[in-house]
């Protein structure tokens, strides 16, 4: 049996002034830039990080120009069994050795702890700032969170349960050199047996010795440091050089690690660059976890890491983005990653996924709720956008379409309008691939309360298809939801484009496309005179034979039309001005 941190909550941290978070074995917190991932790891580790903890002023929320008096943060943990799945009570090691009675709360007859961090100004502290961690008697779910009366006096540590916090910036050279990092606190602890403590460094200092005599240098160096003794007149003064540390105590100071590819020299790690650095950082914490782990079960102690990940993916190519999650989840203990890589993003479970953003009201959070979409439709998610569209869970909004033909041409006309690419704005465009797939993938959209909007065909069987998934959405119908623009008339994209008149247009893009395969001059003048004799029949017959191919050509001529009003479709314009409303883009 063991223990899960299951829910967080937070009031006045930095740029958090509310906010409550479900967390799983492993997490995922995505989400755009400054939307909030680093502060709530950096919250976690306040309220159960191991180590000193640094405040300052700028920690406290600022609202209306006014700090807050405090921070708060409130850490909820329940029982669970091998599954992850709740059960009732604790059990040993955990209670009653790391749990006592008068700490435990009860949900519906099932056992749980809660405690509230707060942190307030003190200037009786060395560090200006006092940090109580306090027993509740239930969670507060109060509108006026955070609310003192289901406080208690118990004043609570629970060391079994550390939060380590690697930040992006992660170093194994500077781990090397840092006796507090996890790599310097792992080999502060090595140990040799005493026998053979004397036999060692004896070896050692016959291998310092034969170093020198065999170096006229440090033979040298070594006669001349002799004169110390006559600086400081300490009688029987003899100096030594020690290349190779001889105490076993101070072997893990001149520590290296060195790695060698097949037939190549072995090089320490400073010669090779900040991603292998990267790793192997990770890989040291690692070795930190499983070592503690295996101490506190000889010991039969409770031992619960919580491993809080700042971007794992820095510095490091696609193929080890996703190897490297695998290794994470190899830890012990619970892991919370935050990450901007939809590769990472791809290989997590849904349920697993937080997706952060920002509104009027502050940071809130989006996750999916796998009681609002069914099996098939999950595995259709992850299979149709995460695998290959992860980068949707970074947008700040989603546009879906129907065919692949919208969506070529959406991101060229998105450029023109906005004069940045969709990309910087952070807009997605995602192609159903049929007009029946929309439910799945709005449900998806509104699960992690990504705003979401929709270019459609607006033939007749497929308005009617959208409006019953709108409906069984409870959202309004087509005509009457503004995040919905449909093509007029009951046209699709091909037809839609003739009836605008840009049969010009078209036809210089399917010329553009053709005489790729030209041979020489009169065969492109040739294959020129035949697209232009084309009719309106003949152009949609050749449009819908290559969709996807000309898609780019035609969207790329519309915009070079002369008439600056006719370079992007009304339809098209009409849209982007209702994003352009909502997030004010341009």
């Amino acid at each position: 049996m063991g223990i899960l941190v299951d829910r967080v909550k937070i009031a006045n941290y930095r740029a958090i002034k509310k906010l409550e978070l479900s967390l799983d074995r492993f997490t995922v917190l995505v989400g755009a830039n400054n939307s909030g991932k680093t502060t709530f790891l950096r919250a976690l580790y306040l309220a159960l990080g191991e180590g000193r903890k640094s405040i300052s002023k700028e920690d406290f929320h600022i609202e209306n120009g006014k700090f807050a008096d405090e921070i708060i943060i409130d850490i909820h943990i329940i029982p669970v069994n091998e599954k992850g799945e709740r059960v009732d009570n604790f059990e040993t090691p955990w209670f009653p050795d790391t749990f006592t009675l008068d700490q435990l709360s009860f949900e519906e007859e099932k056992q749980c702890v809660i405690f509230r961090t707060r942190i307030k100004e003190d200037n009786h502290k060395s560090n200006g700032y006092s940090i109580d961690r306090i027993i509740l008697t239930q969670w507060d779910d109060s509108t006026e969170y955070p609310n003192t009366k289901c406080e208690t006096d118990k004043i609570v540590a629970f060391e079994s349960i550390p939060l380590y916090f690697i930040d992006a910036q992660r170093d194994v050279l500077q781990d090397i050199r840092d006796k507090n990092s996890f790599l310097g606190r792992l080999t502060s602890k090595i140990q040799v047996d005493e026998k053979k403590v004397k036999e060692i460094e004896t070896l050692l200092t016959n291998l310092n010795k034969e170093i020198i005599d065999s170096s006229k240098i440090l033979t040298h160096l070594t006669e001349k440091l002799q004169e110390l003794g006559n600086i400081i007149g300490s009688q029987g003064t003899s100096v030594n050089i020690t290349p190779v540390h001889q105490k076993i105590r101070d072997i893990g100071k001149g520590l290296n690690i060195h790695l060698r590819e097949q037939e190549t020299e072995s090089l320490p790690l400073d010669y090779h660059g900040i991603g292998t650095r990267s790793w192997a950082s990770l890989l040291t914490l690692k070795a930190f976890i499983s070592w503690n782990t295996q101490e506190s079960q000889n010991e039969d102690e409770a031992f619960y890491p919580v491993l809080a990940l700042e971007e794992p993916e820095s510095h490091l190519h696609p193929n080890a983005q996703r190897y490297i999650i695998s290794q994470f989840l190899q830890m012990e203990g619970q892991k919370i990653v935050s990450t901007h890589s939809p590769f990472i993003a791809a290989t997590c479970p849904l349920s697993s996924i937080r997706h952060f953003y920002k509104t009027n009201k502050g940071t809130e959070i989006g996750n999916i709720d796998n009681k609002l979409l069914n099996e098939h439709e999950l595995k259709k998610i992850k299979r149709e956008i995460l695998n290959s569209r992860g980068e949707i869970l970074f947008a700040k909004c989603i546009v879906l379409c129907e065919g692949i033909t919208e969506e070529q041409m959406l991101p060229i006309f998105a450029k023109e309008y906005f004069k940045k690419d969709s990309f910087e704005l952070g807009i997605c465009f995602v192609g159903t691939g049929s007009g029946t797939n929309y439910e799945s993938f709005i449900r998806f959209c509104r699960s992690l309360n990504i705003p979401w909007f929709i270019l459609g065909d607006s033939e007749v069987n497929i308005v009617a298809q959208l409006d019953k998934q709108l409906t069984n959405l409870n959202l309004p119908t087509s005509n009457k939801n503004k995040n919905i623009i449909l093509l007029p008339n009951n046209k699709n994209i091909e037809n839609y484009l003739i009836e605008q008149n840009y049969i010009e247009e078209i036809k210089d893009a399917l010329f553009e496309k053709a005489k790729l395969n030209c041979f020489h001059k009169k065969h492109q003048e040739a294959k020129k005179r035949e697209i232009d004799s084309y009719d309106n029949d003949t152009i949609i017959t050749k449009l819908e034979d290559a969709k996807a191919q000309i898609a780019p050509y035609i969207a790329e001529s519309i915009i070079s039309c002369s008439d600056e009003e006719r370079r992007i479709p009304d339809a098209f314009r009409q849209l982007f001005d209702v994003i352009d409303k909502q997030f004010g883009m341009k």
